[in-house]
C-alpha cells in the first residue's frame, strides 16, 4: 500500500530563472543552455579544436576530424555537424573556447587518443566547469532556496552546495519531463515550476537543462537519487515522483537518532526505509548510509538483529539507470530488515 503525498492544496509558484536577456549580459552572448551530456565526446571535440583549429564550416571540420576519428557515445556524428556545433558552443560557454577568437585554452585536458577512458584530472575538470558555470550553479541553487535573486545564485560556492543544500522532489505535472518541484514529503504547500511561455507551457530549454544538470551530476558522483515509488510513495494525484540531493561529504551519520526520531517504538523496520531516512537525514550516499546501518548493527549485536532474505522482492534486472537497491548486502545476502530486540 501506497503512502500518499497530499498536493491538492498546494500553491503554484513558478521559478524566476535567469533569463535570454540576463545570460546574455553574463556571457556576452545568447544559446547558454547546452544539451552536452557526454564528458568523453566533449575532451575528445574540445582536443580536435586545439590541434586543428577551425577554418571553415563546423560542418566541414566535424566531416573531416570528428567524424569516423572521435567515437560516439549514443547518437552518431551528423552530416551537417549539429552535434559538434552544440559541444563547440559548450566549449565557448565553459570558457575553453574564446567566442570571438576560436582559439583553445591550451592544457584543459592532457592529449589522449580518440575515446580514451576519462582519467581523473580529466573529471577534475569537468568538476571545476560545474561548479563554475552559472548555469549549472543556477540549478543548483534550486536545492537551497529556489527564491534566490541573480547575484546570489552567481556567488554559491562549491562548499555551500554541499554542506548547506537540502533534498529536493520533483516529477512531470505535465508530460514526462520534469517541470515541477516540492521540499517536503509531508503536505508540501508550494509547488515550484519551471517558467512558460506565451502558451502556457513549461519552456523546454529549462526542462531540458534539468536532464544535463542531473546527469553531469550523477556523473561526477555529486548527487544521489532515489525512485520514491520504490519506497512506497505516490502523488495523490497518482503520479509518481523521484527525490535528489547533494552528497553531503561534511556530515556524521547518526543511526540511533533516525532510529528515535523516524520510526520510534517499532521493532521491525524494512532497512530500505531506514536507509532511505538515514540518507534523506544526513544526505549521506547511499552506500554510506547502508554500511552505517551494519556497523550500527555490529556495535550493538545485543539488542539488534539483522533479517536475512533469499528471496528478495526487488530484482537488480529489472531496475532502470538511475535507480539503487536500497537493501543492503551482508555477508553476500540482502538484509530487509532490522530487528530491535529491546529499548535502551
Amino acid at each position: 500500500m501506497s503512502t500518499k503525498v497530499d498536493i491538492s492544496k498546494a500553491l503554484v509558484q513558478y521559478l524566476n530563472l535567469i533569463s535570454d536577456n540576463e545570460a546574455k549580459q553574463v556571457l556576452g552572448k545568447g544559446w547558454t543552455l547546452s544539451f552536452v551530456y557526454s564528458f568523453q565526446e566533449i575532451r575528445d571535440v574540445y582536443l580536435a579544436f586545439c590541434r586543428y583549429g577551425q577554418y571553415g564550416t563546423v560542418a566541414e571540420f566535424s566531416n573531416k576530424y570528428v567524424r569516423g576519428v572521435i567515437p560516439f557515445t549514443k547518437s552518431p556524428w551528423d552530416e551537417k555537424g549539429r552535434r559538434v556545433l552544440e559541444i563547440k558552443n559548450a566549449l565557448i560557454n565553459f570558457g575553453l573556447i574564446d567566442r570571438k577568437t576560436l582559439k583553445c585554452t591550451k592544457g584543459v585536458f592532457q592529449e589522449v587518443a580518440p575515446g580514451a577512458p576519462l582519467s581523473d584530472d580529466d573529471n577534475m575538470v569537468f568538476r571545476d566547469i560545474f561548479f563554475r558555470y552559472f548555469r549549472f550553479m543556477e540549478y543548483a541553487s534550486l536545492f537551497l532556496n529556489p527564491n534566490m535573486s541573480s547575484d546570489e545564485k552567481r556567488s554559491l560556492s562549491e562548499y555551500r552546495v554541499l554542506a548547506d543544500s537540502r533534498v529536493l522532489f520533483y516529477y512531470g505535472f505535465e508530460g514526462s519531463r520534469v517541470d515541477t518541484l516540492f521540499y517536503t514529503l509531508n503536505h508540501p504547500d508550494i509547488l515550484f515550476r519551471f517558467p512558460v511561455a506565451e502558451n502556457g507551457k513549461a519552456k523546454g530549454g529549462f526542462l531540458r537543462f534539468w536532464d544535463v544538470f542531473l546527469s553531469w551530476a550523477a556523473n561526477l558522483g555529486l548527487i544521489e537519487r532515489l525512485n520514491m515509488k520504490r519506497q512506497g510513495f505516490l502523488l495523490s494525484d497518482g503520479k509518481t515522483f523521484n527525490a535528489c540531493y547533494f552528497i553531503n561529504t561534511y556530515c556524521r551519520i547518526n543511526v540511533r537518532e533516525v532510529l528515535d526520531t523516524k520510526f520510534k517504538r517499532q521493532l521491525l523496520i524494512d532497512i530500505s526505509m531506514l536507509v532511505m531516512e538515514v540518507c534523506m537525514c544526513f544526505r549521506c550516499s547511499i552506500n554510506d548510509a547502508q554500511q552505517a546501518i551494519i556497523n550500527y548493527y555490529l556495535e550493538h549485536p545485543e539488542t539488534v538483529s539483522l533479517i536475512r532474505t533469499s528471496e528478495i522482492f526487488i530484482k537488480e534486472t529489472e531496475l532502470n539507470s538511475n535507480d539503487r537497491i536500497l537493501y543492503p548486502k551482508y555477508k553476500g545476502s540482502f538484509i530487509s530488515h532490522i530487528k530491535i530486540r529491546e529499548h535502551e
